[in-house]
């Protein structure tokens, strides 16, 4: 086997819960690290910590109405525009995610922002 060596990792995990009160709730964690200095965004990262270490929720009715929409940014790598673009995903309430949310959840959302990543939903 040809030797290699690990130069970016990307994970993501996607947990749904059932709550108490009847709505859902999908988790999406998903976290970036390099093997080397990323000298990118707003400052260089050392190796092995999250360039991006982010969480969003979505709480949604049983028949697929989101309810409420979070995000969570604990690490991204430009400070200021990233994070402003967390509070956008409130933008995605009233959605149903079983029928229209892949073609509706783009529009409006991190315009005129940096954050590309924040984008993940579609």
């Amino acid at each position: 086997m040809v030797a290699r060596q690990l130069m970016h990792l990307r994970q993501v995990e996607l947990a749904a819960f059932m709550r108490d009160d009847g709505l859902w709730d999908l988790e999406v964690s998903l976290s970036d690290r390099k093997s080397q200095v990323f000298a990118g965004g707003a400052r260089d990262h050392p190796a092995g910590t999250p360039i991006h270490n982010l969480t969003f929720v979505l709480t949604m009715d049983t028949q697929g109405c989101v309810t409420a929409a979070t995000a969570d940014m604990k690490a991204v790598p430009f400070d200021g525009s990233c994070q402003a673009a967390a509070d956008d995903y409130a933008l995605l309430v009233g959605l149903n995610f079983l029928t229209d949310f892949g073609r509706a959840s783009g529009r409006g959302l991190g315009q005129g922002r940096d954050a590309v990543t924040c984008r993940i939903w579609r």
